[in-house]
């Protein structure tokens, strides 16, 4: 699965018909941030993603408590990391996610951030049963109508 191609999607499938510039600026960010994220020219990151989500009023909090029944204590990139860790050990993390041990040991200590796409393919390897559940917590998955048969896809090459 293509977690670049999916952030976009999850970005684009959030703001809507709103304003890419005035959503820019409601996040304190230059006039064309949201382009470039839609663009694919410039990655967003996990704490800007929260953000994003904040702007739209999108409670992170219930969509983690829905998918993984898990309450996160500070919806931060740190919190997040939290939440990974409380139910993983790091080893299976960078075995399942391919994140390098380094980059992880920041992320877990809260000293680095981390792409939305790296945390959705994180999330999806970790949580794979729950993933379409957290998405469908937090945008419309009409939006994006190749995601279900992207994932079926998937489980049938793993069940091979």
């Amino acid at each position: 699965m293509n977690f670049d191609k999916l952030a976009i999607k999850t970005v684009q499938s959030i703001r809507g018909k709103s304003s890419q510039m005035l959503t820019s600026h409601s996040l304190g960010y230059d006039f064309n941030q949201v382009y470039k994220w839609e663009k694919g020219t410039k990655n967003i990151y996990l704490q800007d993603f929260i953000n994003y989500c904040e702007c739209f009023h999108i409670d992170l909090f219930a969509a983690f408590k829905d998918s993984v029944y898990v309450e996160i204590k500070h919806i931060n990139t740190q919190g997040v990391a939290e939440m990974f860790f409380a139910k993983f050990e790091s080893s299976k993390i960078i075995k399942l996610t391919g994140i390098s041990p380094s980059k992880l040991s920041r992320w877990k200590n809260g000293k680095g951030d981390i792409l939305l796409s790296e945390f959705l393919e994180a999330f999806y390897e970790l949580f794979h049963g729950k993933f379409l559940t957290f998405l469908n917590n937090i945008i419309h998955m009409s939006d994006i109508p190749d995601l279900d048969n992207m994932i079926k896809k998937e489980q049938s090459i793993l069940d091979l």
